[in-house]
């Protein structure tokens, strides 16, 4: 497979898939229709960039990774890394918002409604208004979502947007290591699903890159007590908050390791389903009302742990970005 000739056909195809929904929102702010040459450009459009991605996906699963310099530019590009060096804050966010509201009024939307819904899920209030936005951001994100993430799209396995911007991202750990700075350049990343985490185990959670990171998955990544060890030791998981571990082979050491631990004093939430142990984190019944005996006992030695303790319906499992809602801002420490 050529990179060159895939890239280029890449970028080709969503360079008139920009020009053609641009002129269909122009169209639309116009209150006029498309005319058929314009409908018929935009169904072509749509087509050709699909199959581009279709094939930067095959690409992708082959161990092809393709980087293109896909960023904002002009007054954007401040904007935008007003947004990428404060991912807690929600003012950069409604800056960029109000800067491309004319421009793209979509973009602004979707800003707009998924900080609507954080704040809607974190009060856990107006359910209704909540399933409003689930279904009108499902849309703009199916039709634009590759548009939106074009900074990091091309260094990852797949992207999930929080209050309007990519903060979690999917990509094998070996890669992660090899591209973090750049992705912390082009994204406000606070959420990593890793596979092939094994292998690297020691480098992964020896790396300074997650001392940003809040919530961490690392299912199905053959690991074991030893594993469990090492990020119960990490210097740089301070700020961790929820850890999925599921599908692995964690033990009542590793379990032990991570209770222990002083180094993880946000962690409100650890994923166990599937292990070597029976999971003793709070389970699914009417009501979480009870702990563990063995989450009982690891507090009675090591102190109250958020992950381990009893907790009511209403808030557990929590959300991956609202293990905290009751902090001022539920985002900082």
């Amino acid at each position: 497979m050529d990179v060159e000739e895939l890239s280029d056909t890449w970028m080709s195809a969503k360079r008139a898939w920009d020009l053609a929904r641009r002129q269909q929102r122009r169209r639309h702010a116009a209150a006029e229709p498309l005319t058929d040459a314009e409908a018929s450009a935009l169904q072509r459009a749509q087509d050709d960039f699909q199959a581009a991605e279709r094939r930067w996906d095959q690409a992708y699963r082959a161990g092809i990774t393709i980087v293109t310099d896909e960023r904002e530019d002009g007054a954007l590009a401040g904007l935008y890394q007003r947004v990428v060096a404060a991912p807690l804050d929600d003012t950069p966010r409604l800056a960029y918002a109000e800067a491309v509201q004319d421009a793209d009024p979509e973009r602004t939307e979707f800003i707009w409604m998924q900080i609507e819904q954080r704040r809607l899920r974190r009060d856990r209030v107006n359910e209704e208004r909540q399933r409003e936005i689930s279904l009108r951001t499902f849309y703009l994100r199916s039709d634009r979502s590759a548009e939106w993430a074009r900074e990091v799209r091309t260094l990852v396995a797949g992207y999930q947007f929080f209050r309007g911007f990519v903060e979690a991202v999917w990509l094998d750990a070996a890669t992660f290591l090899a591209r973090a700075s750049e992705l912390y350049e082009r994204a406000p990343v606070l959420q990593l699903y890793l596979s092939g985490a094994a292998p690297v185990a020691e480098q992964l959670f020896a790396s300074p890159y997650l001392r940003r990171i809040r919530g961490l998955s690392l299912l199905r990544c053959e690991l074991g007590d030893a594993e469990a060890g090492l990020i119960a030791s990490s210097p740089y998981l301070s700020e961790l908050e929820w850890l999925d571990l599921g599908l692995n082979h964690v033990g009542a050491a590793g379990v032990t390791a991570l209770a222990a631990s002083a180094g993880l004093p946000r962690l409100g939430y650890v994923g166990l389903l599937g292990n070597a142990i029976d999971d003793p984190t709070p389970q699914h019944a009417d009501e979480y009302d009870a702990d563990s005996v063995l989450a009982a006992e690891l507090q009675a030695r090591y102190g109250r742990r958020e992950w381990l303790s009893a907790h009511s319906r209403a808030v557990w499992p929590p959300d991956r970005d609202l293990v905290h809602p009751d902090d001022p801002d539920p985002r900082r420490p």
